[in-house]
């Protein structure tokens, strides 16, 4: 383009008579160009501030996500420990105890858990590179790619040990049971001798100490999101 103009000049002064014509439309070029050249500018505002609407959006509707999911991560990680408590209790006595059924409901309990991920599956189908962090770009691949699966194994073996261990026994057994409330037996003895019931709770419990683990590990992770979120929806 610098060439262009050269000639330009080098034209206006080698011939005076079109000097005139030529000053004008140099004039004209100019003018143009320099309209290519805002509309360009135009357009990228106009496509910086749709990307940067759009990644508003998408980490709005995560952080909405994010804080659903520690509520509910949160109570089950409290009904682990609770669990865990419970096992200790029943494991601590040898004949029948009036807590005993409230210990058992306790333990013979499992919760289930649906990770809303909604936001960051429209995030994905568009492209993670929306997220111009790149930090929170992979915290957030962990998270719904990786932690959140083995968070949610955790949980369904809980239930499948309620499902498979623990109904059968309830079926034999109970006389009434109210679920993670109370479960009130024929008979006691089966957890409070040595027997298969008894070591199932000793073998069950790492199931329920490793879910927790896991789950306080997700929330941590959820807060750190949860952190870099609000500073970027701050810019």
């Amino acid at each position: 383009m610098f060439r262009f103009f050269r000639q330009i000049r080098q034209q206006l002064l080698g011939d005076g008579k079109n000097t005139k014509y030529l000053r004008y439309a140099l004039g004209e070029i100019i003018l143009v160009v320099i309209g290519i050249l805002l509309a360009l500018q135009i357009n990228n505002w106009n496509e910086d501030r749709k990307s940067r609407n759009f990644e508003v959006e998408m980490l709005q509707q995560i952080r909405v996500n994010l804080l659903q999911d520690r509520i509910a991560l949160s109570q089950i990680a409290e009904n682990g420990k609770r669990a865990l408590r419970a096992a200790d209790s029943i494991l601590s006595v040898t004949k029948e105890h009036d807590s005993l059924p409230f210990w058992l409901a306790r333990f013979m309990h499992f919760s289930r858990f649906q990770p809303l991920t909604n936001g960051y599956e429209v995030l994905k189908s568009k492209g993670l590179d929306q997220i111009h962090n790149k930090e929170l770009r992979f915290m957030l691949g962990t998270y719904y790619d990786d932690r959140i699966k083995f968070i949610g194994q955790a949980i369904k073996d809980i239930e499948w040990e309620f499902m498979n261990e623990w109904l059968p026994i309830l079926k034999r057994n109970v006389v009434s049971f109210t679920f993670g409330e109370s479960a009130v037996l024929k008979d006691y003895s089966i957890f409070t001798n040595e027997g298969l019931e008894r070591n199932n709770i000793v073998m069950n419990k790492d199931n329920y100490r490793g879910s927790v683990v896991y789950i306080e590990e997700g929330l941590l992770l959820i807060d750190s999101l949860l952190e870099i979120i609000d500073q970027e929806l701050k810019k």
